[in-house]
């Protein structure tokens, strides 16, 4: 039996490339990395589906087939949710339930690339292990504010959604407290063999914000009297 899967994230930023490296070694798989974000129509986006998850096929080419997605990309969600539970895809829910860390860790994602593509001319979006991670910077508190907002109502619309269909959930937290637990989990919702695995990347910023977000005082004041005001000191 194939097993179909898709993991889902309401933007970045919550340890999507990590558990997609992990699950590329832990078995023979066909995987797509975010690439609905290149197909401009809800029809060109079906019809990837149907032809990547080889929904016609009698016999697939892989026993685990599977990508990771934004879901900001999806063009139409009710018809992919449709698409999903029809053809026994299996759902991956990502999260990262501190919004402000998210934010900040997205914006500094995008220093990073930037920083990366004029050392070397490739913009690298995670610091894999052994490279120079980003140091302490300034994060406009502005900015931060309006992603902080977009990303919360994207993690409000993930979270409400396959209500009636198998969803395993990891939060950002259980990845970063307990790898190899949560690992165990989503291998056995994917009916994945346990064994060995490395991890190919580091933590591109600490826990501690004060550590790497040097203008973090002002991002307080900007915050207070909001939703995320306490988010700076989790």
């Amino acid at each position: 039996m194939t097993v179909r899967f898709m993991m889902l994230m309401p933007w970045g930023r919550v340890g999507s490339n990590l558990l997609f490296a992990i699950l590329r070694q832990s078995a023979s798989m066909k995987l797509a990395n975010e690439n609905l974000i290149q197909l401009s129509t809800a029809e060109q986006q079906m019809a990837w589906f149907k032809d990547f998850y080889e929904i016609n096929g009698t016999i697939s080419s892989q026993p685990y087939i599977g990508s990771k997605q934004n879901l900001r990309s999806v063009r139409d969600f009710v018809a992919l949710q449709h698409m999903i539970g029809e053809h026994g895809v299996r759902v991956v829910r990502l999260r990262r339930d501190n919004h402000v860390k998210s934010a900040i860790s997205q914006i500094r994602a995008e220093m990073y690339a930037d920083q990366t593509r004029r050392d070397t001319g490739t913009a690298m979006w995670a610091v894999k292990k052994g490279s120079k991670p980003l140091g302490p910077s300034i994060v406009n508190s502005d900015l931060l504010l309006k992603r902080i907002q977009i990303m919360a109502e994207w993690h409000s619309k993930l979270v409400s959604a396959f209500a009636d269909h198998e969803v395993l959930d990891i939060e950002y937290e259980e990845i970063n407290g307990s790898l190899e637990e949560t690992v165990r989990r989503l291998r056995d919702f994917l009916g994945l063999p346990h064994g060995p695995f490395r991890v190919t990347f580091d933590k591109a910023t600490p826990d501690n914000l004060a550590e790497t977000v040097l203008n973090l005082s002002e991002i307080r004041d900007r915050l207070t009297g909001t939703p995320y005001e306490l988010m700076t000191t989790r």
